[in-house]
């Protein structure tokens, strides 16, 4: 097995190690040279082999930093070479969304009020919302529920572009005349770093949460200025995975509590940001991921063991566990599901987007996958990827 890893990355394992011989070995020839001259009192053959030997020693770095080829970064002509970034700094490829989608243009964002704190569930904080309103349209609005991400240890309507809603994703769908739900939810884990009684609980509790909002903006909608019958979802990293589900199991009785029973949690819209999509098989394939682009957390990261915690699987992770099963978008797919944007980066785990997206293909949902060439997991950074989303909601929920 750790030849199997191994192979994949000799050129971006070695490369770093060569080079930095390479300059050692070229300075000790620099340095014996300028003793032999003083020695000798031969400064024109000292200078002579020198430069000879710099010559070629650049040559030969030249021929390791660029020519190289690199398997990791060989799918885009304009990325840094990988062994520059290793020796002297940490730098991503550079991202052009246009290479891959039809970027729409930026529209100017309206006045939009910001109604803070709104309960729909009985679990304090968690339970809140935050709904933006876009003033001077023609009501009642389509809305958009957006879940945080934060691998369900933190975040919130509280926290930074992060662990929160990204202004630049909350300025496009308003600009675009969609009401947004910023909402909170059951962590797993306490936020140590909330001012809040953090009201906790293990899966379901999350994907309940989630569709307790749909029914609230179903059933309440109308006196807030929004139309029930025009819901999206959207969520980014493992909010993505929230918003598979919301999208997918809007029936299933477990996932459902009594508030506002009888209304439907069914959505007509979902965008799934750099989610996860099958629980049973993510671990392993995170693991191998981080080997395969050499990060530093590559030995210690074990995501396995936050599925096991997450899905109460007992003492060991067990990937046949009903819970996990459960917990996995990717085993809920139905025909009757609504479309679907996925966006992925290349040096994230896009194959999990791609195994939904086939999924729901070969189900006859509509479904649509962007993976954007050098981005990482933090796309609300890259330009375009908020009006790109907004148009799909737009093109869906907008009359």
């Amino acid at each position: 097995m750790l030849l199997f890893e191994f192979l994949p990355n000799a050129p971006t394992l070695i490369r770093p190690v060569v080079i930095s011989l390479s300059l050692w070995s070229l300075l000790a020839v620099v340095v014996a040279g300028l003793v032999r001259g003083v020695a000798l009192a031969s400064w024109r053959r000292c200078v002579l082999t020198v430069g000879v030997f710099a010559l070629a020693s650049s040559g030969f770095i030249y021929v390791m930093l660029v020519q190289w080829p690199d398997l990791a970064l060989g799918h885009h002509s304009s990325a840094p070479p990988l062994g520059i970034s290793e020796m002297f700094y940490s730098e991503e490829p550079l991202v052009d969304l246009t290479e891959v989608a039809e970027v729409p243009a930026r529209l100017p964002v309206p006045p939009f009020e910001a109604r803070k704190g709104l309960s729909y569930e009985p679990h304090g904080y968690r339970n809140t919302l935050d709904l933006y309103v876009p003033q001077g349209m023609q009501g009642p609005l389509p809305v958009v529920i957006y879940i945080h991400g934060g691998g369900i240890m933190d975040g919130g309507t509280e926290a930074g572009q992060d662990l929160g809603l990204p202004d630049v994703w909350r300025d496009a769908l308003l600009a675009r005349g969609l009401a947004i739900a910023n909402i909170n939810y059951r962590l797993v884990f306490a936020d140590p770093g909330s001012r809040h009684d953090e009201v906790t609980g293990p899966f379901p509790a999350q994907i309940q949460d989630c569709l307790t909002v749909v029914r609230f903006l179903r059933a309440e909608g109308a006196g807030l200025g929004l139309d029930p019958g025009r819901i999206g979802v959207m969520g980014h990293s493992f909010a993505g995975c929230l918003a598979s589900l919301a999208g997918l199991t809007w029936d299933r009785e477990e996932f459902l509590t009594d508030t506002h029973s009888g209304v439907s949690s069914r959505v007509d819209a979902v965008i799934n940001s750099a989610g996860n999509t099958d629980l049973r098989i993510w671990g392993n394939q995170t693991r191998f991921d981080l080997k395969m682009w050499n990060r530093p957390n590559a030995d210690y990261v074990n995501p396995n063991e936050f599925v096991r915690e997450y899905a109460q699987t007992g003492a060991e992770f067990d990937p046949t566990n009903k819970a996990v099963g459960d917990a996995s978008p990717i085993t809920h797919v139905r025909p009757d599901a609504p479309p679907f944007l996925m966006l992925y980066g290349f040096c994230d785990l896009a194959i999990q987007g791609e195994m939904l997206h086939m999924r729901l293909k070969g189900a006859g949902v509509s479904s649509r996958l962007i993976i954007i060439p050098g981005a990482g997991h933090g796309l609300a950074a890259f330009a375009g990827t908020g009006d790109l989303m907004a148009e799909f909601l737009r093109g869906r929920l907008v009359k």
